[in-house]
């Protein structure tokens, strides 16, 4: 299944998501021996998020709200995996984008040529990530982990992070938080 030039927003939403391709593959073997639809990698190109928190300090996804005070977070509930990331064994995401503005302190930040792959296995995980940030932040950026255990409970992980960041600039990290409000 493949969808193109697509946009999902709210009615009231500003900001769309918005992608190049979606594109979503069966695994035919493993679904005809389970006899339910299973799939293999779901491939997202072109994606376009914009990461908004309002004044109100609730974050907005596009067209997608979280952080309601309704709703405290709590300290017990162990981190699970994002529902959506389970429907394939890969998730790949490719040549996207990363708007971030904050109302509250006036931070606008572009964070362009975004990749990652998510990769589950039977007992253990794999998360690749690359980015360019502004140059103020020191440009290219890789983080890569290895993670044993299930995807499903992610609130003791183990395993390997690896961070390449070759042009670090320290001083525009410092200056981006001195920016944020407490």
């Amino acid at each position: 299944v493949s969808l193109h030039d697509t946009r999902i927003r709210s009615a009231n939403a500003a900001a769309p998501v918005q992608m190049q391709t979606l594109s979503l593959h069966l695994d035919l073997p493993h679904s005809l021996m389970s006899q339910r639809l299973q799939f293999d990698t779901l491939e997202i190109s072109g994606l376009t998020l914009h990461l908004q928190r309002r004044a109100d300090r609730r974050w907005g996804l596009s067209s997608l709200s979280f952080g309601s005070d309704a709703t405290p977070a709590n300290a017990n509930t162990p981190a699970s995996w994002p529902g959506w990331m389970g429907i394939a064994q890969r998730v790949i995401l490719n040549d996207s984008r990363l708007e971030v503005s904050d109302d509250i302190s006036g931070l606008h930040l572009g964070i362009e040529d975004v990749g990652a792959l998510f990769q589950q296995g039977s007992d253990a995980q794999r998360f690749a990530l690359h980015m360019r940030l502004p140059e103020s932040l020191g440009g290219r950026v890789e983080l890569r982990a290895h993670l044993s255990g299930s995807l499903s409970d992610l609130s003791q992980p183990s395993g390997e992070i690896w961070l390449d960041t070759p042009e670090l600039k320290l001083p525009g990290w410092r200056a981006l938080f001195a920016s944020l409000p407490n």
